[in-house]
C-alpha cells in the first residue's frame, strides 16, 4: 500500500502551475529512464534534452502501480479506460514535485543536464520536494511519467511517454540476470504485438516457421496475429497435414493449444538478444525437480506431480531442448509421442509455465516457476 500525504493535485500540462499558463512556447519535454532499484525503491534519471530549454523551474513525476494503470480508473479490466492515467484528484495517482525555484534546490536543470530521483526514499525536508506517496512494494511494476514545470517565459512541457520500472525481489536475492522477458501466445496477439511487429522483419526475414516434418510458416507479424491466440484444450496435439503458410486459424491446422505454445516459445527464445539476456533464455535449464507429492517442492503439471521417470527425463533439459521436442511433437503428424513421458495436457502446461517464466505485462516479472525450477546452465 502507498502512504498518502496531503498534497494539492497537479493541473494538467499546458495549463497553469509551476509558473506556466498562457500562449507560451512549452518547456522542452524531459526524458526519463529507469536507473536502478532495490526491493522498495526505484531510481529514475530525468534529463533536460541537449539543445532544448532546459528545466529551469524543475519537474514533476507521476506514478502508480502497473496493475492500477492496466485496469484504469474504473478498476475493471477490458474497459475503455484501461492503460490510461486517472485524474490527479482520484486518490489513485502518486505524484511528486521537484521545484527548481526553491532556495538550495538541485532541480533546476540546464539543457543537457540530468538529475536522479529515488522514489521510495523521498524526503520532504529536501529543498523543493513535495509528494503524496513514497512507498513501493517489492517485486512490483510501476508506471511513471514526467513533465517539466513552466516559468514566466515558457509553459509546462508535455508528459514524457509512459515508463515502466520494477522493484527488486522481496527476498533481496536474484538468481537470474536482468533482461529476460517472455510472452504468452495470447500476449503476442494483443498487448505485446507492437513489440513483436517491430522485431519480426529482422528476426524472420524469410518468415517464422515451426514444426519438424509438418510445419507452420508466417511471413508477417500480422499473419501471426490472425492465427493467435490458440484455443485452450489439447486438441490433436499435432498439425493435421503438410505445410501451412499464413493459416487463418488453429482449427484449420490442428495442433490445438500446443501450436500456440510452440510459436510463443520459439519467439521468446529468438527475442532474447533484443532484451540482452545472458546466458540466453533458451540455455536456461529445468532443475530442482522432485518426484512424488511429499518430497521437497514438487512441480505439478495439470494437477499431477511428476513421477520418477518424468523427473529423470526433464531434469537438466534446456529450454532449447524442450522447444526441439515440442516442434517434433507438433510436426510429427501423430507419429511422435508426447515427450518426457508426459501426457498432452501436462506438456502444454509445462510450455505455458516456461512462456510465462519472465512474463511481460508492462514489466517483465520473474514467476514462481522460474525461481523454483529454472537454473542458469552449468559452466
Amino acid at each position: 500500500m502507498v502512504n498518502a500525504l496531503a498534497v494539492p493535485p497537479f493541473p494538467p500540462p499546458g495549463g497553469g502551475g509551476g509558473g506556466g499558463g498562457g500562449p507560451k512556447t512549452p518547456i522542452t519535454t524531459p526524458t526519463v529512464n529507469c536507473a536502478g532499484s532495490t526491493a522498495h525503491t526505484i531510481t529514475l534519471e530525468i534529463c533536460a534534452p541537449a539543445g532544448g530549454t532546459g528545466l529551469p523551474a524543475g519537474f514533476s513525476i507521476q506514478w502508480l502501480p502497473h496493475d492500477v494503470w492496466h485496469r484504469g480508473a474504473d478498476g475493471i479490466p477490458g474497459t475503455a479506460d484501461d492503460r490510461t492515467w486517472p485524474s490527479s484528484d482520484s486518490g489513485l495517482l502518486c505524484h511528486g514535485s521537484f521545484s527548481g525555484n526553491a532556495s538550495g534546490s538541485p532541480w533546476s536543470l540546464d539543457a543537457g543536464e540530468c538529475a536522479f530521483v529515488t522514489i521510495g526514499a523521498l524526503e520532504d525536508s529536501d529543498p523543493g520536494v513535495s509528494f503524496n506517496c513514497n512507498e513501493l512494494e517489492c517485486n512490483d511494476c510501476y508506471v511513471f511519467r514526467v513533465f517539466g514545470h513552466g516559468n514566466r517565459d515558457y509553459r509546462r512541457s508535455d508528459f514524457t511517454p509512459d515508463l515502466q520500472c520494477i522493484t527488486d525481489d522481496c527476498d533481496g536475492l536474484t538468481d537470474f540476470p536482468d533482461h529476460y522477458c517472455t510472452y504468452s501466445h495470447g500476449n503476442i496477439a494483443n498487448h505485446a504485438f507492437p513489440i513483436i511487429e517491430g522485431a519480426f522483419p529482422t528476426l524472420y526475414p524469410s518468415g517464422l516457421t515451426v514444426g519438424i516434418g509438418n510445419t507452420l510458416t508466417f511471413t508477417t507479424a500480422a499473419a501471426l496475429q490472425v492465427y493467435l491466440p490458440a484455443p485452450g484444450g489439447v486438441g490433436t496435439g499435432y498439425l493435421n497435414r503438410g505445410n501451412f503458410v499464413n493459416p487463418l486459424s488453429v482449427g484449420s491446422t490442428g495442433g490445438g493449444n500446443l501450436a500456440g505454445q510452440v510459436l510463443a516459445l520459439h519467439i521468446n527464445i529468438d527475442m532474447n538478444p533484443i532484451f540482452g539476456g545472458d546466458p540466453s533464455f533458451g540455455d536456461l535449464v529445468i532443475c530442482n525437480l522432485t518426484a512424488g507429492a511429499n518430497t521437497g517442492s514438487p512441480l505439478a503439471l495439470a494437477g499431477s506431480v511428476l513421477n520418477t521417470a518424468q523427473v529423470n527425463a526433464l531434469e537438466g533439459q534446456s529450454i532449447n531442448d524442450i522447444l526441439a521436442a515440442a516442434e517434433a511433437r507438433l510436426g510429427g503428424g501423430g507419429g511422435v509421442a508426447v515427450p518426457y513421458g508426459l501426457n498432452a495436457q501436462q506438456f502444454n502446461v509445462l510450455l505455458n509455465l516456461i512462456n510465462a517464466a519472465f512474463f511481460f505485462e508492462g514489466c517483465c516479472t520473474t514467476s514462481g516457476f522460474a525461481y523454483d525450477f529454472l537454473c542458469l546452465p552449468s559452466t
